[in-house]
């Protein structure tokens, strides 16, 4: 009799071992399928790219750093600023040039850059990039992201190392434009074109 109870109290243990087994495996890989989830970075949006922008306001160019993590300080820092907005939103490839009409070259060797008519606004959307001066022109030119486009024509875009003082001497400026007569950078040109974020 005693045999019989001890026989069915390891039997009942075991059962219960295996149960206990079996849900801590189901939780390992339920919690890993959760952190794998968390983990994948999210598809970049043209929203997700002006929350993105637009929450650098009034920041200096200490926030920001190259793909390879230079700081943006070293030199003029529109471009490093709207490429780290893009990467930020999860956009790529992305540009790594510091030279603002360099911008617009990728732009056309990413089959991205929509030129901007003479005379009219062209096709500006939200989580564009927008140049100053033609695509290759060396410096002198200027970028910005664009973060609002409206029926009247002007767009708003935010940008980095905007106006005057030299590198590292401004802050994330939002601006309101008419792309057909804005003009800016060093050599204070008209809008080339807008840059397309790729694949979004």
């Amino acid at each position: 009799m005693a045999r019989q109870r001890t026989t069915r109290f390891v039997g009942v243990l075991l059962g219960t071992l295996a149960a206990v087994a079996m849900a801590v495996t189901a939780t390992s890989s339920s919690a890993y399928a959760d952190s794998s989830s968390v983990a994948a970075p999210a598809k970049a949006t043209r929203a997700g790219i002006r929350s993105m922008a637009n929450a650098q306001v009034g920041k200096s160019c200490t926030s920001f750093t190259t793909a390879g993590g230079t700081s943006a300080c070293q030199n003029w820092w529109c471009a490093v600023f709207a490429s780290w907005v893009w990467r930020h939103a999860g956009v790529t490839p992305a540009p790594t040039t510091w030279v603002a009409t360099d911008v617009g070259t990728w732009g056309k060797a990413h089959h991205v850059f929509k030129a901007r008519p003479a005379g009219q606004r062209g096709n500006p959307l939200v989580g564009d990039i927008v140049v100053f001066g033609q695509p290759g022109a060396g410096t002198g030119g200027h970028v910005g992201i664009v973060t609002a486009v409206y029926s009247n024509g002007y767009i708003d875009t935010m940008n980095g190392d905007y106006g005057s003082g030299g590198p590292g001497s401004t802050h994330v400026v939002k601006s309101h434009i008419n792309p057909i007569t804005a003009r800016s950078g060093g050599s204070n040109w008209l809008i080339s074109g807008y840059v397309s974020p790729p694949g979004v």
